[in-house]
């Protein structure tokens, strides 16, 4: 017996109905949030609300590089060290707030120097001296990176130089510098250097320091940064400087 008046199926047989027109579109979803939340090993690339690119890449609650401190005003010198104790950067960093615990992770100090150029002074020096928690991380009064005061084709040294200092975390409550020195001829007044040197065979140094223990990263320890001008009358200057944090994944 047929199925009579079924349009939904009967048995094995069925009739289909047409399709009415589409229907309106609904309303546009609203937009998304943009923002990130803090995390470990967060990266993100993607499009901001308003159609420009962002990328985020960090590890780490604090981020795996932040500035710390940093300095552009110049800060004149013309003491030894003995006569000028204060010294002319002075950081203290907490090691617990600022998450540096681990091995690997980094405190980076980078500054940028300029003396007097004394076309009649042959014996007199600049020198700077870097101390941590403490601890002396270099005195380049007893070393070959002194800085001169007269300069000439035939001399080796420049009367600037711009200094990155690592202090790599190398074992519990320890670090290890790593010290770049790149010596440049300079114009104090100026605030300008540059690094071709006449003559000059040694001008850029690497130089890895003898480890610093027995700190307690966890606490304070202050970064410092002295100067001194050897005859104790012309001017050695700090131009600028920074400090940063790179934490190791």
């Amino acid at each position: 017996m047929g199925c009579v008046g079924c349009n939904d199926g009967c048995f094995d047989e069925s009739v289909q109905l047409a399709q009415g027109p589409v229907g309106p579109a609904g309303p546009a979803g609203a937009e998304g949030s943009t923002s990130v939340s803090a995390g470990t090993n967060i990266s993100v690339t993607g499009t901001g609300t308003s159609g420009d690119p962002y990328v985020v890449n960090f590890t780490g609650t604090n981020g795996d590089h932040n500035v710390l401190d940093t300095g552009i005003a110049q800060v004149d010198v013309s003491k030894t060290f003995s006569d000028s104790p204060n010294p002319v950067i002075s950081k203290v960093i907490n090691g617990t707030t600022e998450n540096i615990n681990g091995i690997g992770d980094i405190i980076r100090l980078e500054f940028f120097i300029i003396g007097d150029v004394i076309a009649t002074d042959t014996s007199s020096e600049y020198y700077y001296k870097v101390s941590f928690g403490g601890n002396t991380v270099i005195d380049t009064s007893s070393t070959i990176y002194e800085l001169s005061k007269y300069i000439a084709d035939s001399d080796s040294r420049g009367n600037a130089v711009n200094v990155i200092i690592d202090l790599i975390v190398s074992a519990s409550d320890s670090v290890t510098p790593l010290l770049k020195h790149k010596r440049m001829l300079g114009d104090r007044s100026a605030k300008q250097a540059f690094s071709d040197i006449p003559g000059v065979q040694h001008q850029d140094f690497v130089h890895v320091l003898p480890t610093i223990s027995g700190l307690t990263l966890s606490g304070n320890n202050t970064l410092s940064v002295a100067l001194e001008s050897s005859d104790g009358t012309s001017n050695i200057s700090l131009m600028s400087y920074k400090i940063m944090k790179f934490l190791k994944a």
